[in-house]
């Protein structure tokens, strides 16, 4: 899995999977990827400096042993949130 902010669309990406095939609109700014089975593989958000406080993710109870980060040279993240 891999969220993805793009700051020059204000934009965040959320890949479950890497193909899809389609895409559906839920709401206004929230786009979701489908597959060939209509199943959910992504997730797109826009305007998301008005709907969405990055600096507040929680990770809770993940099945995981750990979770990587990983920051974009190109971002001043003191800046995007």
């Amino acid at each position: 899995m891999r969220f993805k902010y793009f700051p020059e669309t204000d934009s965040l990406t959320i890949k479950l999977k890497k193909k899809s095939v389609d895409s559906v609109e839920l709401s206004n700014g929230v786009i979701t990827d489908l597959d060939e089975n209509d199943n959910i593989v992504g997730i797109e958000i826009y305007s998301v400096k008005d709907n969405i406080n990055l600096s507040d993710f929680i990770f809770d109870n993940l099945p995981v042993s750990s979770i990587n980060f990983l920051k974009s040279k190109n971002i001043n993240y003191s800046q995007t949130v």
